[in-house]
Parts: C-alpha cells; sequence; structure tokens
C-alpha cells in the first residue's frame, strides 16, 4: 500500500528490532522487554521515529506510511508535533484470527523478509465475520544467494503467552488512542476479513475514497512534471 501511495513504510516494530539486530545501548536496554511482550517506553520510541523521519525529510520524503504506531496515548499525542497526520486507520482482526497469524510469523534470517505459514479458515459468528487468510509462504526457488524457506526464524515475541499478554496490554491502550483520532475526525475502521489478495483492493478504495490515493498520484504527475523540465533544461543546455 506504500507503494501505491508514493511513500515510504515505516513500521516502528522494524526501528525497535533494528536496534536490537544491531545491539546498540538502547537495543540492549529494550531486548529484554520485546521477549516478555511489555511495550517499550513511550520516549525511546518516539526518539527512533523522529531520527528516522527527519533522515527521511532530508532525503525528500515528502510523507510515509506509519506501521504499528501509535502504541499509546502518549505517542498518539505526541506524534503532530513533529509530522502531519492526514488519516489513522485501524486494521481490526478477530482474536482467534490474530493470534494464530502471531504464532505463525516468521522472518528469513537472511534478507529479513516477512512470511507466515498459519492457513486461517475461521465460519461467520453471530457477531463476526468470516475469515479466510492463506499462508504466505516463501518461494521455493532461491532469491540470489539463499533460500528463504531454509532460513525461516520465529520471533522472539511470538509464544502464545507472549502473544495474549500483548493483546492485553493492547487492549488496554488502544481505546484512548482511537478517541484521540476520532475526536480529530482523522480515524478509519477498517476489519480484516481476508488475505492480501482480498484485502488490498478493499483499502485502497476506502483511502482512495478519503483522497490519499488521489494526492499520490497527483505527486506522482508533478514530480515527473518536475523531471521532464529538467531534462528539457539539460537538452537545450547541450545545444
Amino acid at each position: 500500500m506504500a507503494t501505491k501511495l508514493c511513500v515510504p513504510h515505516i513500521a516502528a516494530g522494524d526501528l525497535v528490532r533494528a536496534q536490537i539486530r544491531d545491539r546498540t545501548p538502547q537495543g540492549l536496554k529494550i531486548a529484554s522487554m520485546v521477549t516478555s511482550g511489555d511495550l517499550i517506553p513511550d520516549t525511546l520510541v518516539l526518539e527512533l521515529l523522529q531520527e528516522r523521519l527527519e533522515i527521511g525529510r532530508d532525503s525528500g520524503e515528502t510523507g510515509c506510511l506509519l506501521d504499528g504506531f501509535p502504541r499509546t496515548l502518549l505517542q498518539a499525542e505526541a506524534l503532530p508535533s513533529f509530522t502531519d497526520v492526514q488519516l489513522a486507520v485501524n486494521l481490526s482482526l478477530r482474536e482467534e484470527a490474530l493470534i494464530a497469524k502471531c504464532k505463525g510469523r516468521r522472518i528469513c534470517g537472511v534478507c529479513n523478509k516477512n512470511y507466515n505459514v498459519a492457513n486461517i479458515n475461521l465460519p461467520a459468528s453471530a457477531t463476526e465475520p468470516a475469515i479466510q487468510m492463506p499462508p504466505l509462504d516463501p518461494p521455493t526457488t532461491s532469491s540470489g544467494s539463499h533460500t528463504c524457506r531454509e532460513h525461516l526464524q520465529v520471533r522472539l515475541d511470538d509464544s502464545e503467552d507472549v502473544i495474549r499478554h500483548r493483546l492485553q496490554v493492547y487492549h488496554s491502550e488502544a481505546q484512548p488512542i482511537e478517541d484521540f483520532f476520532q475526536e480529530r475526525g482523522q480515524l478509519m475502521q477498517f476489519p480484516i476479513t481476508g488475505g492480501i489478495p482480498e484485502t488490498l483492493p478493499r483499502l485502497e478504495a476506502v483511502l482512495h475514497h478519503h483522497g490519499l490515493a488521489l494526492q499520490a498520484s497527483q505527486q506522482t504527475q508533478q514530480e515527473q512534471s518536475r523531471l521532464s523540465r529538467i531534462q528539457q533544461r539539460q537538452a537545450s543546455a547541450s545545444y
């Protein structure tokens, strides 16, 4: 979706895991928190995100799609102080499906690509829609110098006990965040009922309704026009 919107995808969790992987002073502090399923301190997450956004602005990025952020009310309140928020999308999924998908997550230890081995097929209930989500398996062929299938790893924080604890922490924090964006007219609820092939077209249509896809298209056209003018000036200068 970030590609369709012509903006980078920035996952707060990836920023945190990079610190742990690189064994930075910050990473050493938060490794045990991630393993136990506790949320990372707001000040640290905000520091990592603000640093990433500043790097992006310096390199010419004009926006981004934030993933997994904000997770606390303090983070939500701080976000507008260092970036503009156009829309907050709350992706919801039945809890039993969510737990299964979390347990099924796999990461290639070589290239860090994400996969999921869970095969979800839940019938509709009195209050919940049916959900069909096939696994996202790695390819059977090699990707350059390696085959992802041979290097799959389970995340340290994806045991069922840790997942359930993380969900409890999340639910205690989520409602105030939803209220924060709802009061500002920036919240959109989006229930997930299928895999990526079914979900992306629905989500793209909803974002287009909010004007985001159109805006990205206009930005792309403006950039193409700018590059065309530069090329024309360079061509004129060569004569």
